[in-house]
């Protein structure tokens, strides 16, 4: 199990195992006191977690392993992050984030953070306010999102006396 928890000093990423349904080890940390974290994924081989972390001015992806043989390593940068989800069918990133624009879209990442691409066609979540939530299958077959969609509605108003 994987969870972002306030125990102690700020949001960190633990982990704990979990045997038929019930604690099997005490929870572990595996984050640093420098970054506050939230939002881990597992990878599919189970080795390593990506997650959301804020650290100076922006919420960035980070990785790291679970065995403790490394610290976390920033893979993104601009990303404004919000959530990230492994694709196994591609061994790379799928991350929703605002990327420098006023909105945020869905994008795929290399696990070394040098290549960061737009789905096609692409996925655009919704604006700064948006709660940008995404899921996918294991397999890559299919993606589940939610996208905020502004409706409003055209009023009009008549002065009685000619002028408002």
């Amino acid at each position: 199990l994987a969870f972002a928890s306030e125990r102690g000093s700020g949001s960190h990423i633990w982990i704990a195992s979990v045997k038929e349904g019930r604690p099997a080890s005490a929870p572990r940390r595996i984050t640093d006191d420098r970054t506050i974290a939230v939002a881990p994924a597992w990878s599919s081989d189970g080795t390593r977690i990506a997650f959301v972390g804020f650290r100076e001015v922006r919420w960035e992806v980070w990785i790291v392993p679970i065995d403790g043989s490394a610290p976390a390593r920033k893979i993104t940068s601009g990303a404004d992050a919000e959530i990230v989800k492994w694709d196994g069918s591609t061994g790379t990133l799928l991350v929703s984030g605002m990327w420098n624009e006023d909105r945020f879209s869905l994008r795929r990442v290399s696990l070394d953070g040098s290549s960061v691409t737009p789905l096609d066609p692409p996925v655009i979540l919704g604006s700064l306010t948006a709660l940008a939530t995404f899921d996918a299958t294991p397999d890559g077959s299919l993606l589940v999102f939610s996208r905020e969609s502004i409706k409003g509605n055209i009023w009009v108003h008549e002065a009685k006396n000619g002028t408002y």
